[in-house]
């Protein structure tokens, strides 16, 4: 039994050590990578002009739309362009006058133990020198991968006609994926890169790859000014794994 003059005092005391004693237990217990992880999850079910979302290895990223591929393109490009970019994939644009670094003034900056030297020059209304020397050499979008859609009447799916909408990213293992209708019928898609190559896998299940109404679209890019532009593109009928 506590003394009577203090028991409060014990009583806060033992109250404080019982507190301390469960935080040290607790916080010997290993944390739960996967489960501090996938509460990140991101979940979809409307149409986003910032909702692109990615798969990637570090080396390598594959950015899809609402379709778990590149469908839709020109929804997201003043937003977040889906496309797909790699570390080596660089693009220059020819230099007819010979732009170089040479009349520019540069500019140092010291960090911490680091120095930063850049050339001097205007951002907004940079000479043409200037903006062809801080645009090239720059990352070259290496195509895209989309599904091209029609509805029962022949007509081209547009972004509006898809329904249900619920696509997934899961963290953790790194794989999307997205579920819609079109016109009362079921599409899924599961988008994954590999972990080391260059490599992006896209599976998709739907009947309507066996009606002829759903077909891969890919496009093959040159570097523009307008990011993304297509130059060529070729429509290809899925022939395996038809459901």
């Amino acid at each position: 039994m506590l003394p009577a003059a203090g028991g409060r005092n014990y009583a806060v005391l033992a109250l404080a050590a019982a507190l301390l004693a469960g935080a040290t237990a607790g916080a010997q217990q290993p944390i739960d990578r996967h489960a501090l992880v996938s509460r990140h999850n991101i979940v979809v079910h409307a149409i986003d002009p910032m909702g692109a979302m990615a798969v990637g290895n570090g080396e390598f990223a594959f950015n899809f739309d609402v379709t778990g591929a590149q469908s839709f393109p020109e929804y997201y490009e003043k937003t977040m362009p889906v496309g797909i970019l790699s570390t080596w994939g660089w693009h220059s644009f020819p230099n007819p006058h010979g732009f170089t670094l040479d009349k520019f003034a540069f500019t140092s900056i010291k960090k911490y133990d680091r120095e930063f030297v850049y050339p001097a020059s205007s951002t907004s209304n940079p000479p043409p020198d200037a903006a062809y020397l801080r645009g090239n050499p720059h990352r070259f979008g290496l195509g895209r991968i989309g599904l091209e859609m029609t509805r029962a009447d022949g007509s081209k799916v547009a972004l509006a006609d898809l329904k249900n909408l619920d696509e997934r990213l899961d963290l953790w293992g790194g794989m999307a994926t997205s579920s819609f209708e079109v016109d009362g019928t079921a599409v899924h898609v599961r988008t994954v890169a590999h972990p080391r190559r260059d490599e992006v896998a896209v599976s998709v299940e739907s009947p309507l790859i066996r009606s002829g109404r759903l077909k891969v679209r890919l496009a093959f890019p040159y570097a523009s000014a307008a990011f993304g532009r297509i130059i060529r593109i070729g429509i290809i009928p899925i022939c395996i794994g038809q459901s």
